[in-house]
């Protein structure tokens, strides 16, 4: 699909504080080595763009939005903006904290967090600092329900294969931590 600019739409979105730049660009590398397609700003977007108007395009022509949140994150206005965007159009999300933001650390991230519930939440409190822990990163939101159901749809091009839009209702709640990474996964169990 061809955007306002005549550049791609990407099946991922990804919706990240510039300041935390670095870490997301080595994740997206991640992502797009197992195979999909990432819309990140710095390699889609051009001096003389209208910025907002292919923001939002993109948000809305992709499958699955990923957040990265972060203490700047949610004190950014276009990162909330972006986050808006993707509830409103109901997309299907992962949220991924790149540090230890956590819903206590204001009421932007408090919104968020709730928001969140139902949809994947992955936490790296610790940080990286590793080529192997963005790997792990990237391999854990690979491995996150919207990924399998957009890579299942990339192969079958079933409508019935893309990966859920609508908030599920929320059963019961897990929590696996996996050591190695210093990863946290909050997995809900949905009733459908």
């Amino acid at each position: 699909m061809m955007g306002y600019s005549g550049r791609q739409i990407a099946d991922v979105f990804l919706s990240y504080s510039h300041d935390d730049r670095e870490i997301v660009e080595k994740i997206a590398s991640n992502i797009q080595a197992r195979g999909f397609e990432c819309w990140i700003d710095k390699d889609r977007l051009r001096a003389m763009d209208p910025f907002n108007v292919l923001i939002e395009e993109a948000i809305d022509e992709s499958q699955v939005f990923i957040a990265f949140l972060s203490k700047t994150y949610v004190s950014k206005d276009y990162c909330i903006h972006e986050f808006n965007r993707a509830i409103d159009k109901k997309k299907s999300k992962i949220v991924v904290c790149i540090d230890d933001v956590n819903e206590y650390t204001n009421r932007k991230c408090s919104y968020m967090f709730s928001f969140s519930a139902g949809h994947n939440l992955l936490g790296f409190g610790s940080g990286f600092s590793t080529d192997e822990e963005f790997s792990a990163a990237a391999g854990d939101i690979c491995d996150s329900v919207p990924m399998v159901q957009l890579k299942r749809y990339q192969t079958s091009g079933e409508p019935s294969d893309l990966p859920p839009a609508n908030t599920p209702t929320i059963r019961q709640t897990e929590v696996y931590f996996a050591v190695q990474t210093h990863l946290h996964i909050f997995h809900f169990t949905v009733i459908r």
